[in-house]
């Protein structure tokens, strides 16, 4: 951004005009030739260890100039902070530090015309890990291990289809206990991620284990908080034995033992990621403890509140996020038979079934969101989707646009299944069943299920979730992770293997219309890298 500092009246400023400068002491016409200074492309937000390069093009207006009397300076306006080898028209320097966007401002001085010439960039360091990738969570060797694999991503048109298509990738296995010097609690379970109304913030990732859960900082991966310090007393009360699974909205946060029953808390403010304690005392209905609950998770605060499932009297429930009623953690049951819309059939007469996944997803309304049941009935599988929409006053919850599919073509039942976090975006389902993948397009349900592909290993963990759910990562249980393209893919001709990191699987588009950042599909690199028994992965949010 050029910024003009004075602007002289005279028959030199009308030659001038276009100049960006800072005009002083007195001069001959012959040596005053204004220069322009020309950005060119230039990379400005870097990865820590990376070194920040930025080479500017000085133009002189009329002709060549004497560019060898020019001085130049590079420092941050801020706070003015400079280094002697920064005055280079070249700048250069490998920063030691993360630093968010600060404004680099390079001043050129002609000595003989004192004018000045400006020019600002804006620049950004960022963590290593405070990008696109997937998070794993494993078990090797017998320890818990964390571990980063952050790609990069370019905006590609493939076969009329608007993807980013990623085209390089670094591992960082362990991520946290090479940060940390230790090694997180052993028995894995899951991760949740949960963020705060503090825009500036990178959210964090809550790595849940039989012997604690640990919130990690997003940006670092260093450990913030460990959660039995977050109850009263600073530690679990008698009877929770460990941290199941939990779920973090704006002002309410809940966790589940592992038989299901829930604990919560209500926070100070919306803009710390922990704030106040959780109670002691289970969390109840109609005075009998509630077990067997088992939470869905959505990437969205649109309700202001959650869903959760109990599994042992089949029935979905609804937890407020601190502004239901004067009962902030207050459990409503959700399935009011005399509200319930045609073609909705409640969990609780469904009958013999075994509910398999729940999932939500945004709809593109700012009131609502639509929600996915996958259930097994008389050895078939089924999928019931309906939206959940309230009213913006009352806070009352209606059941809207109820349907039920059955989804034929599975060989057997689904052991994984996952679908988009953005159902207006993407209606497909993703179903493994061992090694092979199949795809269950709501929208197009009388189609059936279609083959994705058959893989080496079965798999164990999925996640479509991420910006428009563009990308399924995917883990298996030789310790592998694969990530696939989530877009149309139940399309032969969009069904792409952009990473795997046994280094075995790939296959890339075969026509590419790039931004111009990207060259060429990238090439399996370097040796293969597996992380042990995969227990949960995840798209980093």
């Amino acid at each position: 951004m050029k910024r003009i500092y004075l602007a002289f009246v005279s028959l030199v400023s009308v030659l001038l005009a276009a100049g960006c400068f800072e005009d002083k002491g007195n001069y001959e016409y012959a040596d005053v030739n204004q220069l322009v200074i020309e950005e060119g492309e230039q990379k400005t937000t870097i990865t820590l260890g990376e070194t920040l390069e930025i080479t500017p093009t000085i133009r002189f207006v009329n002709g060549k100039g004497n560019a060898e009397r020019l001085v130049y300076k590079w420092s941050f306006s801020d706070d003015g902070y400079t280094q002697p080898d920064w005055n280079t028209l070249n700048f250069r320097w490998t920063p030691d530090r993360v630093m968010p966007t600060r404004h680099l401002e390079l001043e050129i001085t002609d000595p003989v015309t004192g004018i000045k010439y400006y020019e600002d960039y804006s620049c950004t360091v960022k963590s290593v890990y405070n990008d696109t990738g997937i998070l794993v969570l494993s078990e090797k060797d017998g320890r818990t291990e964390f571990s980063f694999i952050k790609f990069f991503a370019s905006k590609t048109i493939i076969n009329s289809n608007d993807m980013a298509v990623p085209y390089g990738y670094v591992e960082y296995p362990d991520a946290y206990t090479g940060g940390n010097g230790e090694y997180l609690p052993e028995g894995p379970l899951g991760m949740s991620q949960h963020f705060c109304s503090d825009p500036t913030t990178i959210g964090q990732i809550l790595a849940i284990t039989r012997n604690g859960a640990v919130d990690i900082n997003g940006m670092d991966f260093m450990k913030e908080i460990v959660l039995s310090g977050e109850f009263d007393g600073g530690a679990y009360p008698a009877g929770l034995d460990y941290v199941a699974d939990a779920l973090f909205m704006s002002l309410v946060d809940l966790v589940t033992d592992s038989q299901g029953h829930l604990y919560g808390r209500l926070k100070n403010t919306t803009e710390l990621f922990h704030s106040g304690t959780f109670l002691p005392d289970r969390i109840s209905l109609d005075g009998e403890e509630l077990s067997g609950c088992r939470f869905i998770h959505a990437q969205s605060d649109y309700l202001k509140a959650c869903m959760v499932y109990d599994s042992e009297k089949h029935r979905l429930l609804m937890i407020g996020d601190g502004v239901m009623n004067s009962n902030p953690l207050g459990v409503y049951l959700l399935e009011d038979p005399a509200k319930m819309p045609e073609g909705f059939v409640s969990v609780a007469d469904m009958g013999d079934v075994e509910v398999l996944w729940i999932g939500a997803a945004q709809n593109g309304s700012m009131l609502g969101l639509d929600y996915t049941i996958i259930f097994e009935k008389d050895g078939k599988c089924f999928c019931q989707e309906f939206s959940l929409e309230k009213d913006w006053y009352s806070f009352v919850y209606t059941v809207e646009n109820a349907h039920v599919y059955e989804i034929e073509g599975l060989p057997a039942a689904p052991t994984c299944i996952c679908a988009s976090t953005y159902r207006n975006v993407r209606g497909s389902v993703f179903l493994a069943v061992g090694k092979e993948l199949y795809v269950f397009d709501r929208d197009n349900s009388e189609r059936g299920i279609v083959k994705y592909g058959a893989f080496r290993a079965n798999v164990v963990s999925m996640d479509n979730g991420g910006f428009n759910a563009r990308w399924l990562a995917m883990g298996l249980d030789d310790g592998s992770v694969l990530l696939l393209n989530a877009v149309k893919c139940d399309n032969p001709d969009n069904r792409y293997v952009y990473y795997d990191s046994m280094r075995e699987i790939e296959k890339m588009p075969p026509y590419k219309e790039s931004d111009g950042s990207l060259t060429e599909w990238p090439v399996n690199q370097g040796d293969p890298v597996t992380f042990g028994k995969v227990v949960n992965i995840q798209l980093k949010k």
